[in-house]
């Protein structure tokens, strides 16, 4: 992440200590209770993990042109499940045409549809 001249030496960069409280309790966050999802030039995702409440949220920080800004959501989903998510391939266009074709052509019942 870029570094950003407005915050004082050793608070710049995907330095943790922009994430040094809990959202939800207000406890205390460490380096280890965060785990780096992605990293590029001027954004950085972490998985994050509050010791105190155990609350796992993922939490964009971006380095803008306005400073820089912060995005949590919460979620239900472990370090290994959201690195699981995070890295596969996305749903493409031709995925949707794909199902919206098989399901225009399909007569039967919905429940026919779900394997069991």
């Amino acid at each position: 992440m870029a570094k950003n001249k407005n915050l004082p030496a050793g608070r710049q960069g995907n330095n943790p200590d922009l994430l040094a409280k809990c959202s939800v309790c207000e406890g205390d966050l460490e380096e280890g209770d965060m785990v780096v999802l992605e990293d590029q030039d001027q954004r950085t995702t972490f998985h994050v993990t509050c010791p105190k409440c155990r609350t796992s949220s993922i939490v964009l920080i971006s380095n803008s042109q306005a400073g820089m800004v912060s995005l949590g959501l919460a979620t239900d989903l472990d370090s290994e499940e959201v690195r699981t998510k995070f890295f596969t391939n996305s749903v493409s266009s031709d995925d949707v045409i794909n199902v919206y074709q098989f399901l225009s052509g399909y007569e039967g019942e919905f429940s026919g549809l779900i394997r069991s």
